[in-house]
């Protein structure tokens, strides 16, 4: 990953970042679910691996691009 281990970006979640973690944890989320429905999975596994969240683009966004 590209990242930096204690980044969050627009498309990535870190809610417990943990620099240096022996192992990542990416999680997708559900469908009609978001990234934050991953925040307690990510204090679970805090600090023995770093949870990395892929946050999904919003649907008002898609609604408004396909309306075009």
């Amino acid at each position: 990953m590209s990242t930096a281990d204690d980044v969050s970006t627009a498309w990535v979640r870190r809610y417990h970042p943990v620099v240096g973690a022996g192992k990542r944890l990416v999680c997708f989320p559900h469908a009609g679910g978001s990234a934050s429905f991953f925040r307690p999975v990510s204090a679970r596994f805090s600090p023995g691996a770093d949870a990395v969240l892929i946050v999904r683009r919003a649907r008002c966004a898609m609604r408004r691009r396909s309306s075009r």
